[in-house]
């Protein structure tokens, strides 16, 4: 189980680094999606991006963020070919940890849930 754990750590990191050392575009037409690209979503009336997708060869493929409409980081999920694969992480506003789940080929195998002071309230394993 250590052993899932820490290379579901070195993947999502792995994504992380790559996302932030090569950003890609904001999808626009047919060959970003193969290519790669982010999709963003404008749902707050502010304008302020409630999500961004990152994608390649039409399946998400990256670190999905969602954020509150204030521009804080609200949800951050790691995708492979489309699924969710690593460790899933909420946050409350403030900005301290919500929750964090572990996800193996959209299968969730842990949970745990913590309240705004940061202490462990919930947790589940498959």
């Amino acid at each position: 189980m250590l052993k899932k754990i820490v290379n579901a750590a070195m993947l999502l990191s792995a994504c992380l680094f790559v996302g932030y050392a090569n950003p890609l575009p904001e999808c626009e037409k047919h060959q970003d999606w193969i290519n790669g690209c982010v999709e963003k979503e404008y749902v707050y009336p502010s304008g302020q991006v409630s999500a961004e997708t990152p994608y390649k060869d039409f399946k998400k493929n990256g670190v999905k963020k969602e954020y509150y409409e204030s521009g804080k980081l609200k949800i951050e999920t790691p995708y492979e070919n489309g699924e969710e694969n690593g460790i899933s992480k909420g946050y409350y506003e403030s900005g301290k940890l919500s929750y964090e789940a572990l996800w193996e080929n959209n299968e969730e195998i842990s949970y745990k849930k913590y309240d705004e002071q940061g202490k462990l309230i919930n947790q589940r394993k498959k």
